[in-house]
């Protein structure tokens, strides 16, 4: 084809070359003429403004977004407190934060922010924050500013309580507790199981209970009506009172 265009334009006397030249300039003026075109109508200003525009949007969208997340945990923190005020009637203590991950120990364990300089001693009881002001653990170890705390239902942790009138033995499981009872004795889910050592406070209730006909006992099942991982602050006993 090339071949072909070269001998014809020979032949012309170079003819071809020119037309093709005039033809590439004609085109080049052309497309010129579509940029300025586009250009004097603002199509890439606007794509431009249209694209910083978006990205105000969306940081502002995640300022806005921050700002309620805070929001909401500002609230729940108020809640949390509002609900806790109940125990110092009856308690005197401190309410004090949690500070570590409910599973951030394999023990049972975890740290509240309050420790010998706030009154906290070794033995201080730990309640939840609820009405009934559950025996969520004990204080084990009270530094200066913070304390360790190990839950009630924490493995190998076994303790006198009573449920609907009987006295049983309670065995830690690991977030929650086991008891036999006798079959003679009524139980319901949701009856409270208290402890005379903890002044007779709440440490859970029954959450089910299970009858083997062969066994002259029933097995029990003890938790806490919400779960541990819930609780963002807690309210601490002062020791001996």
């Amino acid at each position: 084809m090339v071949v072909c265009i070269v001998a014809i334009d020979h032949s012309t006397g170079g003819g071809v070359g020119v037309w093709m030249r005039m033809s590439e300039a004609r085109v080049w003026v052309a497309c010129s003429g579509i940029m300025r075109e586009v250009a004097m109508s603002g199509f890439f200003s606007s794509r431009r403004s249209l694209m910083e525009e978006n990205a105000a949007l969306r940081s502002r969208l995640a300022l806005i977004q921050d700002k309620a997340a805070r929001c909401d945990a500002l609230e729940e923190e108020t809640n949390a407190l509002r609900a806790i005020t109940h125990l110092v009637e009856n308690a005197h203590g401190i309410t004090a934060p949690v500070v570590s991950s409910w599973y951030s120990s394999p023990y049972g364990t975890f740290m509240i922010g309050a420790g010998l300089d706030d009154g906290v001693m070794q033995g201080s009881l730990v309640l939840s924050g609820d009405a009934a002001g559950f025996v969520v653990g004990r204080v084990v170890r009270a530094d200066a500013r913070s304390s360790l705390v190990m839950e009630t239902f924490a493995h190998d942790m076994s303790f006198e309580a009573t449920i609907a009138g009987a006295s049983v033995l309670v065995h830690g499981k690991g977030g929650y507790g086991r008891a036999a009872v006798p079959r003679g004795i009524a139980l319901a889910v949701g009856d409270a199981v208290r402890v005379p050592a903890y002044g007779g406070r709440m440490v859970g209730v029954v959450s089910s209970v299970h009858v083997d006909a062969v066994n002259t006992a029933q097995d029990v099942y003890i938790a806490l009506p919400s779960a541990l991982d819930s609780l963002t602050f807690v309210y601490v006993v002062f020791k001996n009172r």
